[in-house]
């Protein structure tokens, strides 16, 4: 018996090539990274010092984990033949940097894909974007000002904080403290 026809419950992505020290984290168990393992809705990815990890996400959408960093996939709906509304990602970043090309998600259904970090919400109009959040006072991240960062290498993504929003394209890069900034590259 199927409650949900045409519903199909499949990892949000794989861990398609690590270097390092690159832990999953799932309901309190650790995984050390090895290719090929799933990642899900609610997993954290952690990467030590002078490690990455990339993850292929099922609708396509690549991540790249930079090294020091922190992320919660921490909701992940996709449904390939289902209603592109349907359809939603949302990366928490705890800390660190990524760099993310969008795949069917950011490119059918832009408001439901998000990455979120504590001091803003960046949103997608493109395709090739690096977020990064340095929380203040962390020791690994010194050599970075705190706060959210996004520089966008292709397309267009939106940085959001309250109700404030601010436009970035390739030719920016986006910083949100207590208010935000705006710089050429």
């Amino acid at each position: 018996m199927c409650l949900f026809p045409g519903l199909v419950w499949a990892a949000a992505g794989k861990l398609e090539a690590f270097e390092g020290d690159v832990k999953v984290i799932a309901k309190g168990a650790t995984r050390n990274g090895a290719s090929g393992i799933e990642v899900n809705e609610g997993d954290q990815v952690r990467t030590g010092a002078n490690s990455w990890a990339l993850i292929e996400m099922s609708d396509g959408a690549s991540i790249t984990v930079r090294a020091s960093t922190d992320i919660r996939i921490s909701k992940y709906r996709f449904v390939e033949d289902g209603p592109a509304a349907q359809n939603s990602s949302t990366i928490d970043i705890i800390k660190g940097a990524l760099r993310m090309v969008t795949g069917l998600i950011g490119q059918s259904n832009r408001s439901g894909y998000a990455v979120n970090t504590p001091t803003a919400t960046i949103g997608i109009r493109g395709t090739d974007y690096e977020p990064a959040y340095y929380p203040p006072g962390d020791p690994e991240v010194a050599d970075h000002e705190p706060g959210a960062f996004d520089k966008v290498n292709d397309g267009e993504t939106f940085l959001r904080k309250d109700r404030k929003s601010t436009r970035l394209n390739s030719s920016h890069l986006g910083i949100s403290y207590a208010v935000f900034c705006l710089k050429k590259k």
